[in-house]
C-alpha cells in the first residue's frame, strides 16, 4: 500500500457512515448488494488493494476481474469497471476488505441493520436514487445541481483545517463525472466552479457563525474556483454557443445576485466573480439593464451590490452614474477600479480609461493610510500599477504619470526608478536613491555604468559619502572597501578633467586619517600614493 491504512482510519470510518445512509436496510436490493458484496469479500476475490491520500484503487475477481476506485469522502464518486450504475457489489466488498483492517465488518453489519436510528444527512438523497443517478446528463441543469448538491451533503466540515483539502477533492471528482461532449466541457466546468464556490462560501459562513473559525486560510481555494470559473468562461466565449446552452446561461445569470444579496466569505473574490460573468458571459444589453434596473430598485443595498451597480453602469456606458455611486463608496471601492481600468484599456477607450484613473488618484494616498503595514501597501502599488497601461500614459501624459508615481512613493519606487532611467533623467534618478536612503552600492549597477558614461559628475556625492561611511566602520575590510572607491572617484574627476580638485581632496583625507596607518596601507596598495 501506498500509505498504511493506520494513517487513514477516519476515512475509513467516514466511509463506513456514509455508506450507512446511502443505503437502507428495509430495501430488498439494498440488502442483495450487501450479500453479494460480503460474498466477494469473504471468498477472498479483492486483491492488489492500493490506498493513495483519499481513495482505493483495487481489484475484485468476479465472473471477470473488475477494477475498483472507491473515493473514501463521497461514496457517490465511486468507480468500477462493471456496467452498473451507482453502489455496485465490488465496491461493496472494496469497502469491507478496507473496513475489516481497521475495525469489525460484523459490528458494521449490525450498525447499518438498525441505521433508522440514525438521522439522515439533510437533502442527501435516498440511497435508491444514487444508485440510479451516478453521473450527470445533458438533459437540464437541474441533473447537474442535483449532482453537485449530492457530493456536497457529503463533504466532511468536521475539520476545518482539512475542509480546502476536501473541497478540492470534490471539485476534481465531479469534473472527471463531466459531460464527454467537447463542447459542452467549459459549461459544466462553468457550472461545477461556480456551485463549488457557492456551496464553499456557504460553509465558511456557517462555520464563522457556529464558532471561532478564521478563514483566511481558506482564501487560496476561492481563488482557485474563481480561476477555474474564469478560464471555463474564456473557453465558452471563443466561439458562438449553441441554442442548447440558454437554458444553462439563462439560470445563471438569474441565481448570479445571490451570490451578493448577503456579505460573503470573501467579498473581492465574489465581487470577481461577479463581474466576469457579466462582462465575457452576459453580454446581450437588455440583461443588462435589466440586472441594473433590478439593483437600483432595491431599497436597501450591500457594498457588493452597488460595485455591481458600477459595473453594470460602466459596461453600458453610464460612466456617470457609475462615478456617483464609486463616490458614495469612497476610499473602499478603490481595490475594485484596476478590474474596469483593465477592461477599458483593453478595449482602448482611453478617455473613459484616463478620466476613471483620475478617480482612482485621488483616493490613493487616503486608502494606502488605511492599511496597517507597508508589505500591504507595497502589494497593492504593484497591483494596481501592474493593472495600468504604464507604457501609453508615460507616452501620451509622461507628467500624469510622474505625479503618480510620486504620489505612490515610497512604495512606488521601483517604477519611478524605471521611468526615470528610461526618460534619462539620471539627476532625479539619484535624488529618488538618496530619497530612498541607498548608497553607491545599492544603485542598479546598469543605472550606474550609464550615468558614468553620459553625466558622471552625478555619482560623485554618491563616492564621496561611502568612503565616508567606510572610514568610519574602522576595519581592515572597510578601508580597502574605501580606497576602491577612491579610485573610481579619481577616474571621474580625471573624466571631467578636475585633477586638481581630486589632489585637494585627497590630501586633506590623508591629513584626517594620518593615524589610520591600515586605511594609508591600503591607500598604497592600491597605488593612491606613491612609495609603496
Amino acid at each position: 500500500m501506498a500509505v498504511e491504512v493506520e494513517e487513514i482510519r477516519n476515512q475509513v470510518e467516514y466511509y463506513g457512515e456514509q455508506v450507512l445512509e446511502l443505503l437502507d436496510a428495509s430495501n430488498d436490493d439494498h440488502q442483495a448488494l450487501v450479500q453479494k458484496g460480503l460474498h466477494l469479500y469473504r471468498q477472498g476475490m479483492v486483491y492488489a488493494l492500493d490506498i493513495t491520500s483519499n481513495h482505493v484503487e483495487t481489484m475484485v475477481q468476479d465472473v471477470t476481474p473488475f477494477e475498483v476506485v472507491l473515493d473514501l469522502l463521497f461514496p457517490v464518486l465511486n468507480e468500477c469497471t462493471c456496467p452498473v450504475d451507482g453502489i455496485c457489489r465490488h465496491e461493496m466488498a472494496v469497502f469491507f476488505s478496507l473496513y475489516s483492517k481497521v475495525h469489525s465488518v460484523e459490528q458494521w453489519l449490525d450498525g447499518w441493520r438498525n441505521a433508522k436510528a440514525l438521522k439522515l444527512v439533510q437533502g442527501l438523497k435516498r440511497g435508491s436514487d444514487l444508485l440510479k443517478d451516478s453521473k450527470p446528463e445533458l438533459s437540464g441543469y437541474e441533473k447537474w445541481l442535483s449532482f453537485y448538491q449530492s457530493a456536497y451533503a457529503s463533504l466532511d466540515s468536521r475539520n476545518p483545517y482539512l475542509l480546502e483539502m476536501h473541497t478540492q477533492n470534490a471539485y476534481r471528482n465531479l469534473l472527471r463525472k463531466g459531460p464527454v461532449e467537447r463542447e459542452w466541457k467549459p459549461l459544466y466546468q462553468l457550472f461545477t466552479a461556480y456551485f463549488s464556490y457557492k456551496e464553499l462560501n456557504r460553509i465558511v459562513l456557517e462555520l464563522e457563525e457556529e464558532r471561532d473559525f478564521d478563514k483566511t486560510h481558506m482564501l487560496s481555494i476561492f481563488q482557485y474556483f474563481l480561476d477555474e470559473a474564469e478560464e471555463a468562461v474564456d473557453r465558452l466565449t471563443v466561439t458562438t454557443m449553441p441554442f442548447a446552452f440558454d437554458d444553462y446561461i439563462a439560470f445563471l445569470r438569474e441565481d448570479l445576485p445571490k451570490l451578493i444579496e448577503d456579505t460573503p466569505a470573501f467579498r473581492y473574490e465574489t465581487i470577481e466573480l461577479y463581474r466576469v460573468l457579466w462582462t465575457q458571459l452576459f453580454k446581450n444589453t437588455a440583461w443588462r439593464k435589466s440586472e441594473l434596473a433590478r439593483l437600483q430598485d432595491l431599497t436597501l443595498t450591500t457594498f457588493e451590490e452597488d460595485i455591481a451597480a458600477a459595473h453594470l453602469s460602466l459596461l453600458l456606458r453610464e460612466d456617470e452614474a457609475a462615478l456617483e455611486i464609486l463616490e458614495e463608496l469612497e476610499v473602499d471601492a478603490l481595490p475594485y477600479l484596476p478590474y474596469w481600468l483593465k477592461w477599458l484599456g483593453s478595449h482602448g477607450q482611453m478617455r473613459r480609461y484616463k478620466q476613471l484613473l483620475q478617480f482612482a488618484v485621488e483616493w490613493i494616498p487616503d486608502f494606502l493610510e488605511g492599511l496597517e503595514r507597508d508589505f500591504h501597501r507595497v502589494s497593492f502599488t504593484r497591483f494596481f500599477l501592474d493593472s495600468i497601461d504604464q507604457g501609453f500614459l508615460e507616452k501620451e501624459d509622461s507628467s500624469f504619470m510622474e505625479n503618480l508615481y510620486i504620489k505612490l512613493l515610497p512604495y512606488s519606487y521601483h517604477y519611478y526608478r524605471e521611468f526615470l532611467s528610461v526618460k534619462k533623467q539620471y539627476k532625479k534618478l539619484l535624488e529618488l536613491e538618496v530619497m530612498i536612503g541607498n548608497g553607491i552600492d545599492d544603485l542598479d549597477k546598469g543605472d550606474v555604468k550609464t550615468i558614468n558614461t553620459e553625466a558622471p559628475h552625478l555619482l560623485l556625492p554618491f563616492y564621496h559619502t561611502s568612503v565616508s561611511r567606510f572610514l568610519e566602520e574602522r576595519n581592515r575590510d572597510s578601508y580597502k572597501k574605501a580606497v576602491k572607491h577612491l579610485k573610481k572617484l579619481r577616474t571621474i574627476y580625471r573624466k571631467e578633467k578636475k585633477l586638481p580638485q581630486w589632489e585637494h581632496f585627497f590630501q586633506n583625507l590623508l591629513d584626517q586619517t594620518k593615524r589610520l596607518r591600515a586605511f594609508h596601507e591600503e591607500c598604497r596598495k592600491g597605488k593612491l600614493i606613491d612609495g609603496y
